[in-house]
């Protein structure tokens, strides 16, 4: 019985843990896309905003579009409208 109650407690209190981190992981987010837009409202580049778009751009040359959408999710922690948007932006770009 004490060994229910322990556990029951210890998932409980494992839900709220991973609750509050993904909490934090999205407000993170928010502040990554903050921080990109004020960035690039004051044309501000960041290396590792040119490292991003080089990775994206090398998947976008050979032909790898999903690849570079994911990969842009993957190293930005975006959604994945905001990782298409990206691609199509960068993609138009690298065809002029």
């Amino acid at each position: 019985m004490l060994i229910n109650i322990l556990l029951i407690l210890t998932y409980v209190a494992l839900f709220f843990a991973i609750n509050s981190i993904a909490r934090l992981e999205r407000k993170i987010t928010e502040t990554n896309r903050t921080l990109s837009l004020i960035c690039e409202h004051l044309k501000i580049e960041d290396e590792y905003d040119r490292q991003i778009e080089e990775t994206i751009s090398e998947l976008i040359n050979e032909q790898r579009k999903t690849e570079a959408i994911k990969k842009h999710r993957e190293l930005t922690s975006s959604g994945l409208k905001e990782a298409y948007d990206y691609v199509e932006r960068l993609e138009k770009r690298l065809s002029k």
